[in-house]
């Protein structure tokens, strides 16, 4: 009787569940960063007190990223780091560009 029981109870809460409407959210926008070989966000940051969402990206050829075009200071397949600020529309507020001659990374 008490398997018959869990059984039951187990059944209502699985169709519980189910009968809930799962709803994704909506893209406000999303950002691309471009690059002719390897380039990767390796984090990212949101803040509350400005809504704005920092990347962090490891690169080594050419990238492009809000319409400029940043090279490796030690030119191709030169490790270099990116930082890209956001706000809470997706426009870039500013880039940093950190590297020197060899991989930093």
């Amino acid at each position: 009787m008490k398997t018959i029981y869990l059984k039951s109870t187990l059944i209502l809460i699985c169709s519980v569940f189910l009968s809930m409407s799962v709803q994704a959210q909506d893209w406000e926008w999303a950002k691309g960063q471009t690059s002719i070989d390897a380039a990767q966000v390796t984090k990212i940051a949101y803040s509350f007190v400005d809504n704005s969402i920092v990347s962090l990206s490891v690169f080594e050829d050419a990238i492009t990223v809000g319409g400029r075009v940043i090279s490796p200071f030690g030119g191709a397949n030169d490790k270099d780091i990116l930082l890209v600020k956001y706000n809470n529309n997706g426009d870039t507020l500013w880039i940093r560009h950190y590297g020197s001659t060899g991989k930093e990374v």
